[in-house]
């Protein structure tokens, strides 16, 4: 079944109407997520937005929110420096909001088009099932919320999957010269958009190693080589990037964490990673992420319980999908993207950020759901077989069961996945758009007071781009801590180092700070300061409804917030 020729449409130009649908339903359904109201809720998507603003105005590529306005190396440079023509055409933020998730949206077209190729090309599949796939990845809440929000996410996936296609074109025997300079590039612009292109560069050139296509692989190798050295050069700066703040302070570990977290990705690192132990608990941390991570893509939130019947179904589904990528590769024969997973797993299961979003499988969305649905369909060719033709009644009893559970399983992924996670992007888009007003209110306040002095936020970036203030998180939090509660408690020991240091004028309270953030870091920091802040700091300002508040700083050597008794 899985080597039957691929249905095509009648008339061809049906596939087309079908796909254009597609895009128009995806453009819908994020308009209908009111997706300016996301924005700010990870941070990084306002820290490449004030980035882009810097670009625009011709100050380089630097984080002007941060004081001092330090290199920006945290991230590649290519997708602030295209959000920067957004603040070229539209300076009025945030009105200029919708501009820049229309960017995303774009390479969200370039990323749905390129699954859809994917699909066609792998020669097993009907075009009602492809764009039945194709529609299910486009659909999908976590592309959804990626491509509703000013995030490099989506612009990467569609960036490596293009390039990943290309490459599978190059290694073709007659392939021209040109093309394999073309994918170079592809794959440079993915490089430049998220480190994770190191992983399709290194992919794509063991690929042609193995097809010993030599003359494309130094065509793809040129491509891709200005991009490469350009990254390098960037990286290398965070290492001489100077802070803005040199008294005693500077030196207490919640400065040196923070300042770490913003300008050098190696030494938060590092830090997150102090010792074998944690290391090794955070590689096995991952890696259970990473063999789980296709099923949550079709589990998740729903049918994912830490229950035996939760492991079990999660087990059942990641094995299904890998073996139907095992049998694809092996009957259509190892292509670019078999080879880029190794090392894209590899960057995963080291990084010490886990993830449990999916956002990182993103470039093998249609992979995995090509994976799934081809050895699904076998399983049950095989179970009608039995149940239909088999000798024995006991057989054809049990094969009747499994194909029973089978369907009671696609019906399962199927509500999970209209509801699901999709209902709780629109409850996070409803609370996000109730506290945004009054965080204006803060904005606008301290826009019109006391200009000169930084600010503590949990959306730090925010403030600079709503009030013009330079800002910061008052304390980050190392990942150490997922593996070791007690330097949580050591964290929090901690809590005023980075205020003390910038001398801040001011610490932004709102109720929904810390939301992104671990169960155990948000009961943390609630007990530590309250929701909005020590009661015996100076209010300066409070919006409307009360949820949220402005303290003045109290850069007094004496004044403390005394957590440790209130944790412990």
């Amino acid at each position: 079944m899985d080597d039957a020729p691929r249905g095509v449409l009648k008339p061809a130009w049906l596939v087309w109407i079908c796909l254009s649908l597609i895009l128009a339903g995806y453009v819908a359904s994020i308009v209908r997520l009111r997706p300016t109201n996301f924005f700010g809720a990870t941070e990084d998507d306002s820290i490449y937005f004030s980035s882009a603003k810097a670009l625009a105005e011709g100050r380089g590529y630097i984080l002007p929110s941060v004081p001092g306005t330090p290199p920006a190396t945290k991230y590649p440079i290519l997708y602030p420096l295209i959000l920067s023509a957004v603040w070229k055409l539209n300076p009025s933020f945030p009105d200029n909001l919708p501009w820049a998730i229309a960017v995303t949206v774009g390479f969200g077209f370039v990323y749905i088009v390129a699954g859809f190729v994917f699909l066609r090309r792998l020669q097993v599949l009907h075009d009602a099932e492809v764009l039945l796939l194709t529609a299910f990845c486009a659909f999908h809440p976590v592309v959804l919320f990626y491509s509703a929000s000013v995030l490099s996410d989506i612009p990467f996936a569609a960036l490596a999957l293009l390039a990943m296609l290309l490459a599978d074109s190059m290694l073709e025997p007659n392939a021209r010269a040109r093309l394999a300079a073309l994918c170079g590039i592809v794959t440079g612009l993915s490089l430049m958009m998220r480190m994770f292109g190191l992983a399709i560069v290194a992919g794509i050139l063991l690929a042609a190693v193995v097809c010993r296509a030599w003359k494309q692989m130094l065509f793809f190798a040129a491509g891709v080589l200005p991009f490469f050295l350009f990254i390098t050069w960037r990286a290398s700066l965070a290492a001489r990037i100077v802070a803005p703040v040199s008294n005693s302070d500077a030196a207490t570990l919640g400065w040196v964490r923070a300042w770490a977290y913003y300008t050098n990705y190696f030494a938060i690192w590092k830090v997150s990673v102090p010792n074998a132990q944690i290391f090794w608990a955070m590689i096995s941390n991952n890696f259970g992420l990473l063999m789980q991570s296709p099923a949550d893509f079709f589990l998740s939130p729903s049918l994912v319980n830490d229950s035996m019947t939760g492991r079990a179904l999660v087990l059942l589904v990641s094995v299904i999908t890998i073996a139907g990528l095992v049998r694809q590769a092996f009957s259509r024969g190892w292509a670019p993207f078999h080879f880029v997973l190794p090392f894209y797993a590899l960057i995963i299961v080291l990084w010490n950020y886990p993830d449990a979003s999916n956002r990182f499988i993103l470039p093998f969305c249609a992979l995995f759901v090509a994976g799934l649905w081809l050895e699904m369909r076998r399983i049950l060719v095989l179970v009608q077989a039995k149940v239909f033709a088999g000798s024995r009644y006991l057989e054809r009893f049990m094969a009747a069961v499994f194909a029973v559970a089978m369907l009671f399983l696609g019906f399962g992924v199927i509500v999970n996945y209209v509801s699901g996670n999709r209902r709780n992007l629109y409850a996070l888009s409803r609370q996000r758009e109730t506290i945004l007003k009054p965080k204006q209110e803060a904005y606008r306040w301290l826009a019109d007071h006391d200009c000169c002095s930084p600010v503590l936020a949990y959306e730090d970036a925010d403030v600079y781009l709503y009030s013009g203030r330079n800002a910061m998180r008052p304390l980050i939090f190392v990942t150490s801590s997922i593996y070791e509660p007690k330097i949580l408690d050591g964290s929090l020991d901690h809590i005023m180092d980075v205020g003390r240091a910038l001398k801040a004028g001011y610490w932004l309270f709102s109720q929904d700070d810390f939301a992104m953030e671990s169960e155990n870091v948000i009961n943390a920091m609630r007990n530590c300061v309250g929701v909005l802040g020590p009661n015996d700091w100076r209010e300066s300002f409070k919006s409307s409804d009360g949820r949220v508040v402005l303290r003045k700083f109290p850069n007094a050597t004496g004044h403390d917030l005394s957590c440790e008794r209130e944790i412990h």
